[in-house]
């Protein structure tokens, strides 16, 4: 079985749904799978320093690269014209994103050749996205591209119940599958040691609380700078780390919020963590937080988990609901106020910190592991192929 993945980017800066497809890949290799990964040298304001159109033999798959034309749309003319010539080589094509040129000329042309796709959407159909930049032209184009091709889909792939009925509410009327997604905890072991890590996150007498992500407005910062400062004047012992880049318009914003708040010498920026030093941030802290005012799903969420954090999130983080009922961490509303008091509960109560943490590994062991992942896309592909659904 051949199989080919679709993403406009996978550059680190752009976020989980890089680093997931990724790891799908990886997967679905390892269960003898032939895949494909197409992509563009996208690096937000910059490129990839990569080799284009040339096979790239990573992980047991292959990447290709091709130019980025445009920024808009992620657009790139050399890979259209590749899946123009390549695409009827597979039988099976798993498009990434929305509102980006790259899978939609994907599912246009595997249409056309009447061979089966999917659709991962990644978040970018919720509400909160659709009305954050461009809302109008974005409505205009779901209306003409996006879900048309998503209605003609072999399946839409979500990672939540609240995002598969957000995409009904929109009028998909395709099979909207909904699939958690999954993470590798094998690097966990690893990151035993980083004494540059250690030194910037905090004091062994400090209590540590880490946002990890992207620097955007959807992840909440404007919600978490001003609840840490209230709770910093009753519980000085705290300390926020921050790992995560953004634009250079929104990190100046950060900065002069924090001093404009009066915690510059109580919040720590690590800037972008990967691999073995990102896992260390994870273990090395007391508290992961994330009050998103939007996410399809929490992938660092879910990696703060797997390290044994328990952790402080927003009620619009899709998954707020399963990490409730295990018990793996407080739910708050987008509220300055109830952050606040999430903040200082946590402070408060080393029993609470490590009980959740023990119920938020116990939770990714059972529920959110990549191999589960990739075994639902594998039959899903399978079945699809064989026409048994």
């Amino acid at each position: 079985m051949r199989v080919l993945h679709v993403i406009p980017w996978i550059s680190p800066l752009r976020g989980g749904p890089s680093q997931i497809v990724l790891d799908i890949c990886r997967g679905l290799a390892q269960t003898g799978i032939e895949v494909t990964l197409v992509t563009t040298d996208d690096n937000g304001a910059g490129r990839l320093n990569v080799l284009l159109e040339t096979p790239i033999r990573q992980d047991g798959y292959t990447v290709l690269y091709f130019s980025r034309f445009t920024r808009l749309y992620t657009s790139s003319l050399s890979l259209a014209q590749w899946l123009r010539q390549h695409i009827q080589d597979y039988d099976f094509v798993h498009a990434h994103a929305v509102f980006s040129f790259t899978p939609l000329v994907a599912a246009f042309l595997a249409r056309q050749h009447h061979i089966p796709y999917a659709i991962t959407i990644h978040g970018i159909l919720l509400s909160w996205g659709l009305r954050a930049r461009r809302a109008r032209a974005k409505q205009i184009s779901f209306q003409l591209l996006e879900r048309p091709l998503l209605n003609q889909a072999a399946f839409v792939h979500v990672t939540s119940n609240r995002e598969a009925q957000e995409l009904r509410d929109l009028g998909v009327r395709s099979s909207i599958v909904v699939i958690y997604l999954g993470i590798d905890t094998s690097s966990i072991g690893k990151a035993l040691s980083n004494k540059e890590v250690d030194d910037r996150i905090g004091r062994k007498d400090q209590i540590v609380f880490l946002f990890m992500g992207r620097f955007h407005p959807i992840k909440g910062l404007d919600l978490l700078l001003p609840a840490f400062a209230q709770a910093h004047q009753k519980a000085p012992n705290i300390v926020l780390t921050l790992v995560g880049d953004g634009s250079v318009d929104y990190n100046t914003w950060l900065k002069a919020r924090i001093k404009q708040l009066g915690i510059e010498y109580n919040v720590n920026c690590l800037g972008f963590l990967t691999g073995e030093a990102k896992w260390h941030a994870l273990q090395s802290c007391d508290v992961f937080v994330l009050p998103s005012y939007s996410e399809s799903f929490g992938v660092a969420v879910v990696e703060a988990m797997a390290a044994g954090k328990p952790v402080i999130v927003s009620d619009q983080v899709a998954i707020h609901d399963t990490i409730s009922e295990a018990q793996a961490g407080l739910v708050v509303s987008c509220n300055i106020n109830e952050l606040t008091k999430g903040i200082l509960k946590m402070a408060d109560k080393s029993e609470i910190r490590e009980q959740m943490g023990l119920q938020g590994r116990k939770l990714v062991e059972g529920t959110f592991m990549l191999y589960r992942l990739v075994e639902e896309l594998r039959q899903k592909y399978v079945r699809i192929i064989l026409g048994e659904q």
